[in-house]
């Protein structure tokens, strides 16, 4: 597509705004390099308390990345990191970009088996770890997860026959050595300049683990090209600009903290402000650091909404995101969110457009493709492709998806003409894709399909319903039900009773949910990136079906 975009009524949106960014080629060391040309003094990251500046980053960086030079390691290597975001955690990852290695993030919040999984699919050369965060203590479960215990060194471990190394930052184990080292470089900066000339677009830059939320996490390989140009787009189309100041609680070894947040602010010299605070703490950070733009987990959003000290805090600094209540009425989008887009790990974050005011056409929709994407609907069981306005399986391909996944052959995820399946459904409606739910959420119910988005919007028309959740419940009649986990809004007295009454005026009856649960957002199972457990919600609702499978069916 083009830059601009006729919408409804002779509206046009522009497009990015590429001239706000600062000029780099598609590798993170020519990235780095004018970021930190241009900003220098700009506050690049804050963590709890941590600051570090952009000219810091590339400072700090250069030197790491002269030593992991000058320990053998370089181009097409990966190096693993389990690390809280943090300044550390962007000096590690630059480092290891500069050098043309992998940088392969893994979640903090893996358990020891979950760690020695992904540690064996990544094929690790090293790995470079936090020795403690929290409550959490790495180096316990690394040694569970490896068998390190009693042991001098990682490696001719079979879990990991290719690690060599691991650098802790911390209290050391006895197979561990420090990150940091006090000595000089064996490598000089003129090989580290040389190196970096080495580091093309299309070469590797970084291994992404999918969150796993309905099938084992899967490493997503990302060009330079791929990270780089997702970041610029994204700084292009956010109102960002240099010194402003964005909080995000997206973990950096997830797409959405390590582009869509962090890398993406780094074109318009703006600050990523990360913490794990909660509560009234957060709300202390918020003031404190004069945040501009919020973005929490929804859950996270009520929280802090619901804070006792909410109403009496100073946040005349906001200007967007998804702290909604914080926002000046005047400034609070028709869609409430600016920056609203549909993307995935597999594209490096949006693969379509923010548009900052959208007709009234296309209010629920997520903007048209992003620069340099394309978009097709396919029928998910023959996959021909469909007619605009129709509904079935969002297909994507362009110049931010994926290299692959680790251990795949292309044509194990791509068409042979070079399309992606999101497993999203959706439809096209005058260039914007409306998303509409999951091809595989699909409740097949007495025979018919169900599709779990269709059931959750009619749920939410009750003014008091804040949140659904729509999952398949097994019933010994029909083989699945349609069951329901309904969050209504503080002062609610809506029973399950007038819910399911007005499913019934809404829905068809074999769409009506025959299990409704009427709960708090805490009590819903949550994977580990903040997405409903769907398997986990089902057996919850399963407990409560039994008797309501002895009931008539609603009568319309």
């Amino acid at each position: 597509m083009s830059d601009a975009v006729m919408m409804d009524g002779g509206r046009v949106w522009p497009g990015p705004d590429w001239a706000k960014l600062a000029s780099f080629e598609d590798n993170v060391p020519s990235f780095l390099a004018a970021c930190a040309a241009a900003y220098r003094d700009e506050t690049l990251l804050v963590f709890e308390g941590e600051r570090i500046s952009y000219g810091e980053a590339e400072a700090r960086s250069a030197r790491l990345a002269q030593h992991l030079l000058g320990a053998g390691y370089g181009k097409g290597q990966r190096i693993g990191m389990i690390l809280p975001n943090s300044p550390d955690f962007a000096v590690v990852w630059l480092a290891i970009a500069r050098i043309g290695a992998v940088a392969v993030p893994i979640s903090t919040l893996y358990t020891p088996q979950e760690l020695g999984a992904a540690l064996r699919d990544a094929d690790l050369a090293m790995l470079i770890a936090v020795d403690r965060f929290q409550k959490h203590d790495y180096g316990e479960r690394l040694e569970l997860a490896l068998g390190l215990a009693g042991r001098q060194s990682p490696m001719a471990r079979e879990a990991a026959p290719f690690l060599r190394e691991i650098r802790l930052i911390g209290e050391q184990r006895d197979w561990s050595r420090p990150l940091e080292c006090s000595e000089d470089p064996l490598v000089s900066p003129e090989i580290l300049a040389a190196a970096e000339m080495r580091v093309a677009p299309c070469d590797p830059a970084c291994i992404i683990y999918t969150s796993g939320s309905t099938s084992a996490p899967k490493g997503v390989i990302h060009s330079h090209g791929s990270v780089v140009r997702a970041a610029r787009k994204m700084a292009a189309m956010m109102p960002y600009e240099r010194g402003t100041r964005q909080l995000s609680a997206s973990p950096m070894f997830w797409v959405g903290g390590l582009i869509a947040a962090w890398l993406a602010a780094m074109p318009v010299g703006a600050t990523t402000i990360f913490s794990a605070a909660r509560g009234s703490a957060m709300l202390d950070l918020i003031e404190r650091e004069q945040a501009n733009y919020v973005f929490v987990w929804p859950h996270v959003a009520q929280q802090l909404e619901a804070d006792p000290s909410f109403a009496d805090r100073d946040f005349s600094t906001i200007l967007g995101g998804n702290l909604v209540a914080a926002i000046p009425p005047h400034l609070r989008q028709r869609n409430q969110v600016f920056g609203g887009a549909l993307g995935m790990t597999e594209t490096a974050g949006p693969h379509t457009a923010t548009i900052p005011h959208l007709p009234d056409e296309m209010i629920g929709s997520y903007g048209p493709s992003a620069p340099g994407m394309q978009h097709r609907i396919v029928d998910p069981e023959s996959r021909q492709v469909l007619p605009e306005g129709m509904e079935g399986e969002l297909e994507v391909k362009g110049d931010t998806l994926m290299l692959g996944y680790v251990g795949k052959q292309r044509s194990e995820f791509l068409t042979a003409d070079g399309w992606f399946a999101t497993g999203d459904r959706c439809r096209i409606h005058r260039g914007c894709v409306f998303f509409l739910g999951r091809v595989d959420d699909m409740i097949k119910c007495a025979g018919a399909n169900v599709w779990p988005g269709e059931v959750e919007a009619a749920l939410r028309q009750l003014p008091d319903v804040a949140a659904a959740y729509i999952t398949g419940v097994r019933d010994v009649a029909r083989g699945t039900s349609v069951g329901a986990a309904v969050v209504l809004a503080p002062s609610s007295r809506l029973t399950e009773a007038d819910i399911s009454a007005h499913a019934v005026r809404m829905l068809s009856t074999y769409k009506v949910p025959r299990v409704i649960w009427v709960c708090r957002q805490e009590d819903l199972p949550l994977t580990g990136s903040n997405k409903i457990e769907r398997r986990q919600l089902a057996a919850m609702l399963e407990m409560r079906a039994v008797d309501a499978s002895r009931q008539p069916a609603p009568q319309q």
